[in-house]
This record gives C-alpha cells, structure tokens and sequence, in this order.
C-alpha cells in the first residue's frame, strides 16, 4: 500500500492547482425529473484528479497480483511502475496548471 501514497498526493496537488472554485457549475440548467443535476457536476469536477489516480492504481494493483497473499517481490514491479507513471503524469498535469494559474512570464 505504499505504492499509493505518492499518486495520492499527486493528485492532491493536481486538485490545488485547478483554481479558485467554479460555481458557474452550480447552476448549468442540467434539469431532470428528478432535480438540477449540476451539484454532481461541481463535484465531480473536484474528485476529478483521486478519481484519476484510483482508478489506473486499482488495475495496477489488481492486475500485478501484488495483493494475494505470497506474491514475491518480483511481482510489485508492474504496481511500481504504475504508481510511478501515474505520479509522474498527475504531477506534469499541475505543472501545466500551475503555469496557466500563474500567467504569462513578465
């Protein structure tokens, strides 16, 4: 489960660099029978970056069998490098928005 942390708190900085709150999306007329549907959008919009990281780590996680019981060292290799691309790409995402944030250089 160490594997996690860092995707973890990629994410967590990916989602601190996504700007000041959108309540536009509070009201997009999103209407059904059963309500205004826009209260999911706005919160979507924030889980957006753990929802990225969980779900690649998920698969990483179940698909290298690192979780059964007596897997052998070698066999976290497929969830390290999982952990380490998702890392690597959630944080190159806020890098990019922290650069849109910040405006351009003077």
């Amino acid at each position: 489960m160490p594997l996690c942390a860092p995707p973890f708190a990629a994410a967590a900085v990916l989602a601190a660099v996504r700007g000041p709150v959108r309540t536009e999306l509070l009201s997009l007329g999103l209407v059904t029978p059963a309500g205004d549907v826009s209260v999911f959008v706005f919160l979507f919009w924030y889980a957006a970056p753990f929802l990225a990281a969980v779900a690649p780590l998920t698969a990483g996680l179940a698909s290298s069998g690192v979780l059964d019981p007596g897997t052998q060292a070698l066999g976290s290799v497929r969830a390290a490098a999982t952990a380490v691309g998702l890392t690597c790409a959630l944080l190159s995402a806020a890098a990019r928005g922290a650069r849109k944030l910040r405006g351009p250089a003077s």
